[in-house]
């Protein structure tokens, strides 16, 4: 593992030694600068953002460690080289962020969860998050189109069109 911090994140790892390590930590920080402003407005701070391992929990898209540490997966599930979809990630980053506030997988999550996606996009507009123009990002950004499965209770065909929009927002 390797280290940096931002802002609202004490720390940001990703696993170190995988082919792939700068994209790795360039995602992490671009995701952390992304939902830096959602966190000052809700007061949130991290110990650690970090990356989960291919072959860890491979079931799993991420998960919030007692509001204290938010680990999301990049790559797909035992390939080390393939990496997930970045809108895919942040969508993941704001799952996880929803669990601030709402433990359970209940509406009151997945409506807050869409509120956060409404804080970004509007954080986004106002110009209160320093995103790179899309000829100045690594022809890696973008990525594969996601193939890991939706979490339980959400209708892929409205998860699909916020994708799409929010991959329109970021001018991906």
């Amino acid at each position: 593992m390797s280290q940096v911090t931002t802002s609202q994140i004490d720390s940001i790892r990703y696993q170190k030694g995988l082919d792939g390590e700068a994209r790795a930590i360039c995602t992490l920080e671009w995701i952390a600068r992304l939902v830096t402003p959602i966190m000052q407005d809700h007061g949130w701070r991290l110990q650690l953002l970090e990356e989960m391992h291919p072959d860890e929990h491979t079931n799993w898209l991420g998960y919030n460690a007692g509001q204290k540490e938010i680990h999301l997966r990049l790559r797909q599930p035992g390939e080390p080289v393939v990496f997930c979809h970045t809108v895919h990630v942040i969508s993941v980053m704001l799952h996880e962020l929803a669990h601030m506030v709402h433990w359970e997988h209940t509406l009151d999550f997945y409506d807050f969860h869409e509120q956060l996606f409404c804080e970004l996009e509007a954080a986004i507009k106002a110009k209160r998050v320093a995103f790179p123009e899309k000829d100045k990002l690594p022809a890696w950004w973008v990525g594969p189109a996601p193939t890991l499965p939706l979490p339980r209770g959400v209708d892929p065909r409205d998860n699909t069109s916020k994708f799409v929009a929010f991959a329109r927002l970021l001018k991906l």
